[in-house]
């Protein structure tokens, strides 16, 4: 599991930085760039916060019916570098073991911020190992690449190629590079505190050290999107 997952994460750096090349090679700067920011802030990161999150980490909440969940968990491939239940090992080890030496995130930004960056730094060895049994899990997990390559290719041949550079393949390096950005701020220093201003970027996970005090309950600030997309798509789980 340790070898695998770095260098998943390696190829996840790898990968991000080559689409934001061939965008910067192939398409003019132009407005569209100001709409990625947009698309980020108020669409992608929300709901990929929301599926990977609120929905598998923590099971907050559940999808308002299959058709949703099937929907929610496309978007979640397309978008994602690693599986469903991937993150949701890491993130409960995170939390099991938080700002300890076996803590996941914090061992590996500890190593140095620009080798987190790169995906260069050691994974902690995980003892958390969630074996889902959910169907609709199973079959995401065991076909992550082939859906995710099936999708691009659809996007291309239905939107063309500057839709699927601005709003697929740059959408997916802002994935990467604010999830890092966002693991060095909160976990490079135990004295690290929440940071309000970030919202635009993070949503209610720029209250991130209260949601460790107390993680079964999400901080939401007066207009979140995620919100609005968890209204619309989920009911809490009982």
């Amino acid at each position: 599991m340790k070898n695998a997952w770095n260098k998943s994460k390696f190829r996840a750096f790898v990968y991000s930085h080559l689409l934001l090349l061939l965008a910067l090679v192939v398409l003019p700067l132009d407005r569209y760039y100001l709409y990625d920011l947009l698309v980020f802030s108020f669409v992608t990161s929300p709901l990929i916060r929301l599926v990977q999150h609120e929905y598998f980490a923590h099971s907050y909440v559940r999808f308002r019916n299959r058709f949703v969940k099937f929907l929610m968990f496309s978007y979640f491939s397309l978008y994602s570098f690693w599986k469903l239940e991937d993150t949701k090992n890491y993130h409960i080890a995170h939390h099991k073991s938080w700002l300890t030496e076996k803590d996941t995130t914090a061992r590996e930004v500890r190593q140095g911020w620009f080798r987190y960056l790169l995906g260069l730094s050691d994974p902690a060895p995980m003892d958390v190992k969630v074996n889902e049994r959910d169907p609709d899990v199973i079959f995401f997990n065991g076909y992550f690449y082939p859906i995710k390559i099936i999708l691009l290719i659809l996007i291309y041949l239905c939107f063309g190629l500057t839709f699927l550079i601005h709003f697929v393949l740059i959408q997916q390096w802002m994935i990467y590079v604010t999830g890092r950005f966002h693991d060095i701020m909160f976990h490079y220093k135990d004295s690290a505190k929440d940071q309000p201003l970030t919202w635009l970027i993070y949503g209610n996970d720029s209250w991130h050290i209260t949601h460790h005090s107390d993680f079964s309950s999400p901080t939401w600030i007066a207009y979140d999107p995620q919100r609005l997309y968890r209204f619309l798509m989920c009911s809490d789980r009982s």
